[in-house]
């Protein structure tokens, strides 16, 4: 309900402003202009192009319009044509920031980097404390092997909006890259003072100090996981609840990724029984995951559990074969973990002589590998 109120009073707005004026079509041209904006918010541009274009053709020379049809093209990968789409806003009105960053984005995904630098430079020239404008300069830096210089464009992002947590997010993102992890943890440490309730960032953090610690660093995975139970005690899960609703079916698969990185950290401690529990809870939280599957079954194989290694893995004999790729996708596994694990599996059914369950699990690696050697030597 609140939606459609704002939209009528919208509406009502532009046709209050609009009320002196003789020719309805600038009327008509603002009220295409703000749905085409609503549509390019939840992503649907093919419906927003249509609104845009409607209100462009009444209004030709509102820079606006033509700014609000590039985003619209930009999010179609329609890169040439937004940038077109810029030139002409910046055409119009050579004085807006907005414009410029939006056409340098553009033109950074047609692979011009430097002109998409110059074009971010002359945007942050007109606007000095556009925050954006560093950040998205700072992306485009980072991502064409500039590191050092787009950290020094987050820093400036930053200190015009020390609050953002996006630059603060992009900016660990990047260190990590960087294998700067000490100075990613203290950006991870800011976004938690800054919002102590969020739990992802304790789950970055978390994963940040496990990316840090040496194989045998016992007390850096013992910190990653206190990391992480206080990412879970901020989720405040609650399993009955987790297909009541879309929220909560959200926070499931949220849970799930935390559950799984805490296994992570006690499989190195050497806590097995418990890496395998963890492991279980993130598999039944998220049904839809591969990888808890995946290293219950490596880990039982270790232990020379072989039944268990066999079972594990039962229900993925039921999957359509397109069903798996996009379970892989879900977590944190490739379709090459999936065929190294079903060699596992047939190693342990041979292991306890269950030659059935050899035969289908052959097949089913056939199906994901057809030139598997192990699997093609036992047909």
């Amino acid at each position: 309900m609140s939606k459609v109120r704002n939209n009528r009073n919208i509406y009502n707005h532009i046709y209050f402003t609009y009320s002196g004026v003789k020719e309805m079509k600038y009327v008509e041209a603002e009220i295409s202009y703000h749905k085409a904006v609503q549509l390019n918010d939840v992503n649907a541009y093919n419906n927003a192009l249509i609104e845009i274009n409607k209100a462009i053709s009444l209004d030709p020379d509102n820079p606006d319009y033509h700014y609000t049809k590039a985003i619209s093209l930009a999010g179609n990968e329609q890169y040439n044509e937004a940038i077109e789409e810029y030139d002409k806003a910046i055409s119009i009105n050579p004085k807006n920031p907005d414009y410029y960053v939006g056409k340098g984005v553009a033109l950074d995904k047609t692979g011009k980097a430097s002109e998409a630098i110059k074009t971010i430079d002359k945007a942050i020239s007109l606007g000095p404390r556009n925050s954006g404008a560093y950040s998205v300069k700072a992306q485009i830096l980072f991502s064409n092997g500039q590191h050092n210089e787009a950290i020094k464009e987050f820093d400036k992002a930053i200190s015009f909006d020390p609050k953002n947590p996006k630059y603060h997010e992009d900016k660990a993102l990047f260190l990590r890259a960087m294998y700067e992890y000490d100075y990613a943890i203290i950006e991870y440490d800011t976004l938690i003072s800054l919002y102590p309730k969020n739990p992802l960032y304790h789950n970055s953090k978390g994963n940040t100090i496990v990316e840090r610690a040496a194989s045998n660093d016992r007390k850096k995975y013992n910190e990653a996981i206190e990391e992480y139970d206080t990412a879970l005690k901020l989720l405040r899960y609650r399993p009955e609840q987790k297909r009541s609703t879309p929220i909560y079916a959200a926070k499931a698969e949220v849970v799930a990724y935390v559950l799984f990185d805490k296994a992570v950290c006690l499989e190195k401690l050497g806590k097995i029984e418990d890496a395998i529990n963890i492991y279980t809870s993130a598999k039944e939280i998220d049904q839809q995951r591969l990888d808890p599957v995946i290293r219950i079954c490596n880990l039982y194989y270790n232990l020379g559990k072989y039944k268990e290694a066999s079972e594990v893995m039962g229900e993925l004999l039921t999957y359509d074969l397109d069903e798996i790729p996009e379970r892989c996708e879900r977590g944190n596994c490739g379709t090459a973990d999936l065929i190294n694990c079903l060699e596992i599996v047939i190693k342990s059914c041979q292991k306890i002589n269950n030659k059935e369950d050899v035969d289908l699990y052959v097949n089913r690696l056939l199906e994901l590998d057809p030139e598997n050697k192990l699997a093609r030597s036992l047909k």
